[in-house]
């Protein structure tokens, strides 16, 4: 997945330029004949490929919280729990943000991560123990 252009084109990431009107409207005239074509479709605030429904967590140079979609950050989540078993919830936070390029843990991409692991509770994904420990299920 990637982020819609409307989401994200005031601020590139790597170039921190703005992108003029002329830009943001020929990137989403290409999104359009994409769409169109049968070849990306929009889910909230990123574009998907038709028919991918899996998203691998990738390490970035420069990562933005709100550029990564919840989905890749579920993938990073249960790579950090498949190595290393039963994490604290701050820990996995801390892990999980490292392994999508995170030098540092802020508190906009705590909470991000931490939501995200909360819905994966609510879905039975993964489970906490009485001690606040998270592991999958």
């Amino acid at each position: 997945c990637v982020p819609h252009p409307n989401f994200g084109l005031g601020n590139i990431p790597g170039g921190h330029v703005r992108a003029g009107n002329r830009i943001k409207e020929a990137v989403n005239r290409g999104i359009r004949s994409a769409a169109s074509s049968g070849l990306v479709t929009k889910k909230g605030e990123f574009l998907w490929r038709v028919g991918q429904t899996d998203v691998e967590a990738r390490n970035r140079e420069s990562p933005s919280i709100e550029m990564i979609c919840s989905q890749e950050i579920e993938d990073a989540v249960c790579k950090v729990l498949a190595a290393q078993f039963g994490t604290p919830l701050e820990e996995l936070v801390v892990q999980a943000s490292r392994l999508l390029g995170f030098l540092a843990t802020h508190s906009a991409t705590a909470d991000k991560i931490r939501d995200v692991i909360e819905n994966l509770i609510e879905q039975g994904i993964l489970k906490r123990d009485e001690n606040g420990v998270v592991n999958l299920t």
